[in-house]
């Protein structure tokens, strides 16, 4: 794999974790099925996030749902799972890097921030439906 295919292949897996409004399903079962020496436990070892941006963009080249980019990806994914080990680790640290630097800007620099403000405000204002302890 060289450079330029690796850079595509952790654009297209950042670009997919950017897009989704929740992390991939069976997260937690996934973990323990790992097996030793694969991409999936250095991504692991590496970046708790980096490997599950990896996951869902391993779901997504699977799914029956047809993507623009999901052959790309795909194909990318095959290529870097048959990979030398020091290829891979080479991937899963830039990946972890990168995950890291897109999460630390989303949360500090362009206003948006993982904490969400609810939709209800207190009620602040007498009146019939106000609960007070006067008769």
């Amino acid at each position: 794999m060289d450079n330029n295919e690796r850079n595509t292949l952790i654009q297209l897996v950042e670009q997919h974790f950017n897009t989704l409004s929740r992390g991939p399903y069976s997260t937690n079962k996934a973990k323990q099925a790992i097996p030793q020496g694969s991409i999936e436990e250095l991504l692991l070892g590496q970046s708790e996030l980096a490997w599950r941006a990896y996951f869902a963009a391993k779901k997504a080249a699977k799914s029956t749902h047809r993507r623009i980019g999901q052959a790309e990806l795909a194909r990318l994914l095959d290529v870097l799972e048959n990979q030398p080990i020091n290829e891979q680790s080479a991937f899963a640290q830039e990946l972890a890097l990168r995950m890291h630097s897109t999460i630390s800007q989303f949360v500090e620099g362009n206003g948006h921030t993982s904490v969400r403000t609810g939709a209800k405000r207190r009620c602040t204002a007498q009146g019939p439906f106000s609960q007070s302890n006067e008769p």
